[in-house]
């Protein structure tokens, strides 16, 4: 057996638009459901396990009504998600760590407000399939980090020379942009998208000149720099890494 820390970040827990059969937003005054996700890591002490996922939940509204906010609602709905599901789910033995964990808070009763925390923390055991899962996953996402940062450093090092091997420059970009989308990370999918789609677009644009005194150079040139110091490899994943 397998002891393991898990850490749920109460306070960054983020409400989710509830929607209709057809994958529509339902309009704020006709929902009936109060949807949220929040980042939880699980790691052990010797950080063979050391993994961040997403939880998903969803609440009644009428389950709410004697919560006055967003915030207060957001703040117990994922404190009960901490408290209460992640036992039951570390108990099935398997983690659905990509693109989210359903769970499912119990009971019908109201839900009255709780003393808002940063993070809720708690130790459980795991048991072998688990501890492998976690172990395995935990694995590849070092791999995945470490090929990261070798794309960042060839691109980095390489910004006057991208033309004289177009293929490999490509290859550096388009990981890092599919790296990027494949983020987890909550707040941060859009501003992914549209860097990773600048970081293609100015690297194919260096490949193209010739000149690298050329105004044109430059500027693509600064856009890979900036882009790049902004970025680190990824914990939280959408999907399984490359």
């Amino acid at each position: 057996m397998t002891q393991a820390r898990f850490v749920s970040q109460i306070a960054m827990a983020r409400e989710l638009c509830q929607l209709d059969n057809n994958g529509k937003v339902i309009p704020r005054d006709k929902q009936t459901k109060f949807r949220l996700e929040i980042t939880t890591e699980c790691s052990t002490d010797d950080k063979i396990i050391d993994i961040e996922f997403l939880i998903r939940t969803e609440v009644p509204l009428a389950r709410l009504n004697a919560l006055a906010s967003d915030r207060e609602r957001a703040a117990t709905v994922a404190f009960l998600v901490a408290k209460d599901c992640i036992p039951k789910l570390v108990k099935q033995g398997h983690l659905e760590i990509y693109r989210g964990i359903q769970a499912r808070i119990e009971g019908e009763e109201m839900l009255s407000n709780v003393e808002e925390v940063y993070d809720h923390k708690e130790n459980h055991i795991l048991n072998e399939h688990l501890a492998k899962q976690l172990s395995e996953a935990t694995s590849k996402h070092r791999a995945s980090a470490k090929k990261f940062e070798d794309a960042k450093k060839y691109l980095e090092r390489n910004l006057d020379s991208l033309r004289h091997d177009p293929i490999r420059a490509r290859q550096c970009a388009h990981f890092l942009a599919d790296c990027m989308q494949n983020s987890g990370t909550p707040f941060m999918s859009g501003w992914n998208r549209e860097y990773a789609a600048r970081l293609v677009g100015n690297v194919n644009d260096l490949i193209k000149r010739k000149n690298s005194s050329h105004p044109g150079y430059s500027r693509s040139a600064d856009a890979i720099e900036t882009i790049l110091y902004q970025i680190s490899p990824e914990k939280l994943w959408f999907k399984e890494p490359l």
